[in-house]
């Protein structure tokens, strides 16, 4: 068991069922005396920023720690008794390929909430039916290409804030695309996203086929195996049907 801030590139941590994954990235890293505001959660004690998502019983995906309330069942089956607000130096969020992390026996995930919300929604409160937690897997699948294919190192850059460079233009971009009174208008937001959709959406399939190639050419080979199968048998059946006449 190791504290947050003793975490480095390349350490492997226990995430959703069960398995240990290496942590590729930090999305947020920053080991400042500057203070921010946490929630600790009781009796586990978990210490998470409001915007951080967890995972509850009572919602599929998991939801921004700020709409926690006493009585709510994290998936663990620990129900939260007490919310205490806490001031704590530094920050750290922990990237895995499952976008998931175990923190004080509480399944949590990498990612946050831009808009204090667990779906993502556009101009007029019209949701789009994507989790903040989904939108963040999408959005980080050339990041774990990256790094799974080309650079898996031991060093990172951070902008002063502490933000990972991956990280720190897409979420100026979705910050003003999504947050506040100056975001585009619904049409503009539509016009925008499906592009951007699109093409993480294909990364996100290139990704799986490279992860999981191996299923990718047994099917191939079960396919082209049964189709030589059938052309056989048809071959032997119309000759049969011929020598018979």
């Amino acid at each position: 068991i190791q504290r947050m801030d003793e975490l480095q590139l390349g350490d492997k941590i226990l995430t959703k069922n069960g398995m240990y994954e290496p942590i590729y990235s930090f999305g947020h890293y920053d080991q400042s005396a500057k203070e921010s505001t946490y929630l600790q959660l009781l009796p586990s004690k978990i210490e998470i920023s409001p915007l951080h998502l967890i995972f509850v019983q009572s919602s599929a995906v998991p939801i921004p720690a700020g709409q926690l309330q006493i009585g709510d069942v994290l998936v663990s089956g620990q129900a939260v008794t007490g919310i205490r607000s806490v001031k704590r130096r530094g920050a750290y969020a922990p990237f895995t390929k499952s976008g998931t992390l175990l923190v004080n026996g509480q399944l949590a995930s990498s990612f946050i909430s831009l808009q204090g919300k667990t779906v993502v929604e556009l101009k007029g409160g019209w949701s789009t039916g994507i989790s903040h937690h989904w939108a963040g897997l999408i959005f980080e699948a050339p990041h774990r290409l990256f790094a799974s294919y080309v650079s898996f190192g031991d060093k990172e850059s951070y902008t002063a804030e502490g933000i990972s460079t991956w990280v720190a233009a897409p979420r100026e971009f979705f910050t003003w695309l999504l947050v506040g009174d100056e975001t585009p208008s619904l049409f503009w937001q539509c016009i925008l996203l499906c592009p951007i959709l699109g093409f993480f959406g294909s990364v996100c399939v290139l990704e799986w086929i490279m992860t999981h190639s191996y299923m990718v050419v047994a099917t191939l080979l079960f396919g082209c195996g049964t189709r030589r199968c059938f052309s056989n048998h048809s071959l032997r059946v119309q000759t049969r049907k011929l020598k018979s006449k």
